[in-house]
């Protein structure tokens, strides 16, 4: 039995209402003015069925009694739809700010000559609900940092990538250490080698890999936000994160 009904509204401040399942039954019961309105049924007990209107999340209740005969052999046969194990959905997502630090540190190697170039960085993730009633909760966040080829300037190198569960309250915020990473390269003269930090890619999704919001510099990955969460760390892709040729 679907769990959409059209209630009579003409005795609503009384808390009356005469129920029928649109589009599940034959006959649609009507109030005297025959004015209706669509709710969602919450429950049915022996005593009471709760219910919310459409586009509230008031939860109103009323007696069995206050339905017709027909109508509470309809409303016994309703069954709640099955929970869902996914408590955050992309509709429910708070508001969220979300903040990345590179931590990132360069030197020069001993070989300055061809102006060869060890860098570090150590990444840091901030987020933070900005949310004054929602959670966020059940949420797992891929975090990726990306190198570009000074040579082969089409390819990218995943330095290291994170998953991380995440559940902040609402107004809170939480900081996530991420993998660091060091890398070599040379960008001038005739020694051009090597991959150069380029930038990351953060993406919040569920468990089963559903994207609920995505972030990044260079803008470009967030766009392909399904292809960031399945990357692996040190292998190298072409720009679009497709793996590219060995």
């Amino acid at each position: 039995m679907k769990d959409y009904l059209s209630i009579e509204v003409g005795k609503l401040l009384a808390l009356a209402a005469l129920v029928a399942p649109l589009g599940a039954f034959a006959e649609e019961q009507e109030s005297k003015d025959g004015r209706k309105i669509e709710a969602t049924i919450v429950s049915v007990s022996d005593e009471e069925v709760a219910f919310r209107r459409s586009g509230s999340e008031k939860v109103y209740k009323l007696p069995l009694t206050s339905f017709s005969e027909a109508t509470v052999e309809m409303l016994e046969d309703w069954e709640a739809p099955p929970a869902s194990s996914k408590s955050t959905t992309k509709d429910k997502m708070p508001s969220l700010e979300i903040k990345f630090f590179s931590g990132k540190g360069n030197r020069l190697s001993k070989n300055e000559r061809f102006d060869d170039r060890t860098e570090r960085i150590d990444p840091n993730v901030t987020v933070r609900n900005r949310d004054l009633l929602r959670d966020l909760a059940n949420v797992k966040m891929t975090v990726v940092t990306f190198a570009r080829g000074v040579v082969a300037n089409r390819q990218v190198k995943v330095l290291a990538k994170n998953t991380f569960d995440v559940s902040i309250a609402a107004t809170n915020e939480a900081d996530f250490k991420c993998t660091g990473a060091t890398y070599d390269f040379d960008k001038k003269a005739f020694a051009k080698y090597g991959f150069k930090y380029q930038g990351y890619a953060i993406v919040l999704h569920d468990e089963d890999g559903n994207v609920l919001l995505a972030k990044s510099s260079p803008e470009g990955y967030a766009k392909i936000p399904e292809r960031v969460i399945k990357v692996q760390a040190k292998k190298t892709y072409d720009m679009k994160l497709y793996q590219a040729p060995s």
